[in-house]
């Protein structure tokens, strides 16, 4: 036989089945404390990123660009060029969502005789604008 003791100590054991309110506060406040370190990290750098795949983009409408213009025996690029018209036809070198920056809008060719050839490819950043620094720069290729 068990002693009276033993038995209440191990009906406590096997009665405690939930967290206590302590244990649970203590949780919440790590996982916030990690939250505000790690999400301006990630958040951070979303702006970085952004720019960096509209350069790589801007980089490949550049080369469809001057292969368009050698498949049609033009030197420099037209004046009323789209950069959607390498998006049509039966063997359109890009998809539609190529030509367009990560803010939503297209790329611009601009053939103002700035760049290596008379021509350029740009994005004017998150802000839409020609101008601004960080996120807000313009990409050009």
């Amino acid at each position: 036989m068990k002693p009276v003791n033993q038995t209440r100590t191990q009906r406590r054991r096997t009665h405690r089945r939930a967290f206590t309110l302590v244990e649970v506060i203590v949780v919440v406040t790590i996982i916030a404390l990690l939250a505000t370190i790690v999400v301006p990290n990630v958040f951070g750098n979303l702006g970085s990123s952004r720019q960096k795949v509209a350069t790589q983009k801007a980089a490949t409408i550049r080369q469809q660009i001057s292969i368009y213009l050698m498949n049609n025996n033009l030197s420099t690029v037209p004046d009323d060029f789209e950069v959607s018209e390498l998006t049509t036809g039966a063997s359109a070198p890009l998809r539609p969502k190529d030509v367009v920056d990560p803010w939503g809008r297209e790329f611009i060719v601009d053939v103002s005789g700035s760049g290596a050839n008379g021509w350029q490819v740009v994005s004017y950043g998150a802000d839409g604008e020609p101008g601004g620094e960080e996120e807000n720069a313009d990409v050009i290729d």
